[in-house]
């Protein structure tokens, strides 16, 4: 994850095999986690990430498949927090001909706008600030 601007994000990612914890932004800094990618027709692993900010709240779901590596550069996936959301950046396969010819190319892409805080969340998040302070 990177991109990291004002506002901080607190964000929480998740697999079958691991908790990564919760996690605090710092502006212009990146976070990193590696996993191994399946072998080819192995399998998905599946990463589930919170992120939660002024801004509202994303969630996102990273299949890593035997075809990421194609997809992430350098086998490096990198998703970023931007004012509207969550960003992908890497490849996408498209077929300029219809079909038969595969090819990829780099997209930077929207996969989760942020979700404003409800005024329940909002009354719920203040409850709990008093209640810790």
């Amino acid at each position: 994850m990177h991109h990291f601007k004002k506002p901080s994000v607190f964000y929480h990612c998740t697999s079958k095999k691991k908790d990564m914890g919760w996690h605090r932004s710092v502006p212009s800094t990146e976070y990193h986690w590696s996993f191994k990618v399946p072998k080819f027709g192995n399998g998905v692993m599946i990463h589930k990430c919170e992120f939660r900010s002024r801004l509202g709240t994303a969630n996102i779901e990273i299949d890593t498949l035997s075809t990421t590596a194609i997809l992430c550069d350098g086998h490096i996936c990198e998703y970023a927090v931007r004012r509207n959301g969550i960003y992908f950046i890497g490849y996408e396969l498209y077929y300029p001909f219809g079909v038969f010819i595969e090819l990829s190319r780099p997209v930077e892409k929207l996969v989760e706008p942020w979700t404003p805080w409800s005024p329940q969340q909002l009354k719920a998040l203040h409850r709990s600030k008093d209640y810790h302070h």
